[in-house]
C-alpha cells in the first residue's frame, strides 16, 4: 500500500524535535494508511482526509505530551502511562468521549504499531 498523504507536511507545524519528528515520519509512511481494525483484514487504502486526520491527531499528541513533562525521546518509548495521560487530559478539557474516541482510536493503533 502506498501512502497517498505528504506525512511531512502534515508534521510541519508541530513542536516536536528534528529527530523525534523524524522518526515519527518514517513510521507514519509506512502504517498511515492502515486499517484500524485488523478484524477486517481490508487492503484498501484509507481514505487521505482519514491520513491526514490521524498524522494530524499524533502529531498533536506528542506536542501536548511533550508540554506536559513528557519527554519522549521517540514514537516507539510511548507506553500504556502516556496514552492514559492523553485521554485524561482530553477529558479534562471537556470533551465527549465521543469526541475523545476518534484521537484515541489513532493513538490506539500507533500504540500497536511500535
Amino acid at each position: 500500500m502506498s501512502t497517498i498523504l505528504d506525512v511531512r507536511e502534515a508534521l510541519d507545524n508541530y513542536r516536536l524535535p528534528a529527530d523525534f519528528k523524524a522518526v515519527l515520519e518514517e513510521l507514519l509512511e509506512r502504517n498511515v494508511d492502515r486499517a484500524n481494525s485488523a478484524a477486517t483484514g481490508s487492503p484498501k487504502t484509507l481514505s487521505m482526509q482519514t491520513q491526514k486526520c490521524r498524522t494530524m491527531t499524533l502529531g498533536k499528541s506528542f506536542e501536548e505530551l511533550r508540554q506536559n513533562g513528557f519527554a519522549l525521546q521517540s514514537p516507539y518509548s510511548l507506553k500504556h502511562k502516556h496514552v492514559q495521560f492523553l485521554v485524561n487530559f482530553w477529558l479534562r478539557r471537556k470533551l465527549t468521549l465521543q469526541d475523545v474516541g476518534a484521537p484515541s482510536s489513532h493513538v490506539d493503533l500507533l500504540f500497536r504499531m511500535v
